[in-house]
């Protein structure tokens, strides 16, 4: 048997929320006009999307622009799960327009990254599109064989599972009934009839509700019957349907079952070579197919009305019906070219404005870099400055014994404030240094390393390799001033063993006593998230000695996936949120854990508990 064209599965569960066009551009204009943030990208990316199924499904210009604008937002958005919606968007409207490969392609990367974030709604709306996507390549495919039959068949078989859970009765229907018309098309005619009568079964629980299901199940199970030589049981159904048909609905779904049977038995009769009756039964089901105007059926009723009247001999009818079928085929090409340079140039208009983002970055870090260089050459001065008066001090100590005690004190003193202060300076500046400047310059080695541009006059390749060679030594120059100015203990022997030994010192002061927990297999992080979880952790173990009155601490920290997550806790008397929140260094804290992208919970609950979130995978 060839390969039955026919096109059943449109009837997609609508997803959309009750809101008109209208309301739904008032929306969009609103959040339009706020500064980019991921609640704004993601109610502006929603509201693209549903003003893409919300437009008229014949007004394909109006489908085309909110397409092409959500796809052309994405490329921008900070919500990640946007990109994957206007996959959907993308592939819903390729296959709409025949181009069922690229359409699948779009809705299979929607599928996997819903199902591996464990969105079941979404996952089942992108299955549930891309059903309609298998079984339409599958019906207007020339060769069966190129067909990748077991992974189309492992999803439909998968959706049917998800459906099922979902309990949506519509879904399941869609499913059991694509099932079908699978097998009917690679002649499992026993399994396509078992899946047409496991919908007809389903859809029976409410037959007005479902009025299409079991129809076409009950005309689906006759043409199965056909087939299988069981040609007077197959006939009296598909007569059945057809009389059922007859009867105009609200819903105008009899004109979707006339219009599939006329394909369906079209083609029954075109392949037992009877083309009198393959043209009568095919022009049956072409009147309901004008008024549905739908243009999934239109390549398939072409292709039949071209075999049936070949085969009737009737040349001139036959060639009317070829041109059609020619030109229905080009402007799908064209459609597929079309959509393919609007994403080229979309995508390039994305890069453009990367790339004038990244011009003005590297501007920007040129006057980082520059006041980077006086903040060197001040902690230079500072620290030799520092030397000098201590060797003053050491000389004068020698000529004045008498005042000996009192200067050394006072030496003590200085050197003790001179050291915090250097120590101190030279975290933060060896911080900045490593996590910021240098990764900048790095980045801008490798992106210029990248370009490797073939320059007509050696003199400017000569000037673009000393640019790079440049930028090496400054990244090298900047690493090494980092590494030094960074304190030894963290650096070289990680968090875990400073805060033991800073664990260690606040118990020997025998105030709140406190307990780390860190389990022995803990790895070593970035140098960033080290020193600034040190200092987050000091910041608030100076808190709990200061204003806690606790008798007991903890200080755990665990990596959890790929989030490190830190909890500082305490058993004292809280905090007065209002008067106190701002004086326990909280701003402080909140800046430095904005700088690791995490974030953070505070508890004023029989003490203080501050979690700490912080992504490191």
């Amino acid at each position: 048997m060839k390969k039955i064209i026919v096109l059943f599965f449109i009837l997609i569960t609508n997803t959309i929320a009750a809101q008109n066009s209208d309301s739904l551009k008032v929306v969009l204009k609103q959040f339009s006009t706020k500064k980019a943030s991921v609640e704004r990208d993601s109610n502006i990316t929603n509201t693209l999307y549903n003003l893409y199924f919300e437009a008229n499904i014949s007004d394909t210009k109006e489908q085309q622009f909110w397409k092409d604008s959500i796809v052309t937002f994405v490329q921008k958005a900070l919500w990640q799960p946007s990109i994957y919606k206007s996959y959907i968007v993308a592939g819903y409207h390729l296959q709409r327009q025949g181009v069922y490969t690229d359409g699948f392609n779009y809705l299979e990367k929607a599928v996997v990254y819903y199902k591996k974030i464990g969105d079941t709604n979404m996952e089942a709306i992108a299955s549930n599109i891309i059903s309609v996507a298998i079984n339409n390549d599958i019906v207007e495919s020339s060769n069966l064989k190129t067909i990748d039959y077991s992974k189309y068949l492992k999803y439909l078989e998968d959706n049917l599972e998800l459906a099922k859970k979902s309990k949506n009765i519509s879904i399941i229907c869609n499913k059991e009934v694509g099932l079908g018309l699978f097998y009917l098309s690679f002649k499992n005619y026993a399994k396509s009839w078992k899946y047409y009568e496991n919908a007809y079964k389903t859809a029976s629980i409410d037959t007005s509700k479902y009025f299409y299901h079991y129809y076409i199940a009950i005309a689906a199970m006759g043409l199965n019957e056909l087939y299988m030589n069981k040609v007077e049981k197959g006939l009296n159904k598909i007569n059945y349907v057809k009389k059922i048909a007859a009867t105009k609905t609200s819903s105008g779904n009899e004109l979707y079952l006339i219009a599939q049977i006329g394909l369906f038995l079209g083609n029954y009769y075109l392949e037992n070579k009877n083309y009198e009756k393959a043209i009568e039964t095919l022009n049956y089901g072409k009147d309901a197919l004008k008024i549905i105007n739908n243009s999934f059926f239109e390549k398939p009723y072409l292709k039949a009305f071209y075999n049936a009247y070949k085969g009737a001999s009737n040349e001139k009818m036959a060639l009317y019906y070829f041109e059609k079928h020619q030109k229905l085929e080009a402007d799908r090409e064209y459609a597929r070219f079309k959509e393919q340079k609007n994403e080229n140039l979309i995508k390039y208009e994305a890069e453009k404005q990367k790339n004038t983002i990244q011009l003005l970055e590297n501007e920007k870090l040129q006057k980082e870099n520059e006041t980077n260089n006086l903040i060197r050459n001040i902690l230079i001065i500072s620290l030799l400055s520092g030397l000098g008066l201590i060797f003053y001090i050491y000389k004068n100590n020698q000529k004045l014994q008498t005042k000996n005690l009192q200067l050394t004190n006072k030496n003590n003193e200085i050197e003790a404030a001179l050291l915090k202060g250097t120590l101190q300076e030279r975290k933060r500046v060896a911080s900045e240094l490593h996590d910021n400047l240098s990764a900048k310059i790095s980045g801008i080695k490798w992106r210029l390393e990248a370009i490797k541009p073939a320059f007509e006059i050696e003199k400017h390749q000569n000037i673009y390799a000393s640019s790079i060679n440049a930028l090496a030594e400054v990244y090298t120059d900047v690493r090494l001033i980092s590494h030094n100015l960074l304190p030894a203990e963290l650096e070289t022997k990680g968090l875990k063993f400073a805060l033991e030994n800073l664990v260690k010192e606040i118990n020997g002061l025998e105030k709140t006593q406190f307990h780390l927990n860190i389990p022995e297999t803990e790895n070593r992080y970035k140098s960033k998230i080290e020193y600034e979880l040190f200092n987050i952790i000091l910041e608030l173990s100076n808190n709990i000695l200061k204003h806690s009155k606790a008798q007991k601490a903890e200080i755990s920290l665990e990596k959890l996936d790929n989030i490190l997550q830190l909890k500082v806790t305490d058993n004292g008397i809280g905090f007065n949120e209002l008067e106190n929140k701002k004086g326990m260094g909280f701003a402080n804290l909140k800046s430095r854990v904005d700088s690791l992208n995490g974030k953070m919970l505070v508890e004023n609950v029989g003490g203080v508990s501050v979690r700490i979130e912080v992504p490191v995978g």
